[in-house]
């Protein structure tokens, strides 16, 4: 525009310039100078719209989770529950083997003793214990005793006093000699 304007001698043709293409060579020239902050302007109002948009996506995430909490809260109370239920049953499973094998266990002292006694031999004069079987609370995994370890060192070592040399007194001590 600028070159149909200042009537270019390289141009073919000589043409008039009229004031409304000098106006529109004007606007052009300004649109150009100004064309940085018109890009700056819009991406200023593009990070607006993306940290509004940001807010409100943190906001609803921050409902959502109030209203799932309740929701999961109970989820855990149900999983609490069957897990109990589920220990309940497995520690009855348990009991019951257990009275099964020490029956069991009777029932084959008993016929030894009958067959002992049947082959000529005396019966004994005490009899056989059965199997004693721990008492839950009684039965300590090695995790529960190492960590029972690991707190008596630590209270010894925090019983016993600790001697500190301190550098900088003995080094004042040798300086003064």
């Amino acid at each position: 525009m600028e070159a149909y304007c200042d009537c270019n001698v390289l141009a073919r043709e000589a043409h008039p310039v009229t004031d409304r293409d000098r106006r529109e060579l004007e606007r052009q020239r300004w649109e150009h100078d100004h064309m940085a902050q018109r890009h700056a302007s819009a991406i200023k109002v593009l990070r607006e719209q993306q940290a509004r948009q940001l807010r409100q996506r943190s906001q609803a995430q921050e409902e959502e989770v109030r209203l799932l909490a309740p929701k999961q809260a109970k989820e855990l109370e149900d999983l609490e529950t069957s897990f109990k239920a589920m220990e309940d049953k497995l520690e009855e499973l348990g009991e019951e083997r257990r009275r099964r094998l020490v029956a069991r266990w009777d029932m084959a002292v008993e016929i030894w003793k009958r067959r002992r006694v049947a082959a000529g031999h005396m019966s004994l004069p005490y009899p056989i214990q059965g199997i004693e079987w721990p008492l839950e609370r009684e039965v300590k995994t090695s995790m529960t005793i190492m960590a029972e370890n690991e707190t008596s060192k630590d209270l010894d070592e925090a019983k016993t006093p600790k001697t500190t040399l301190r550098l900088d007194a003995c080094s004042e001590g040798v300086s003064s000699l």
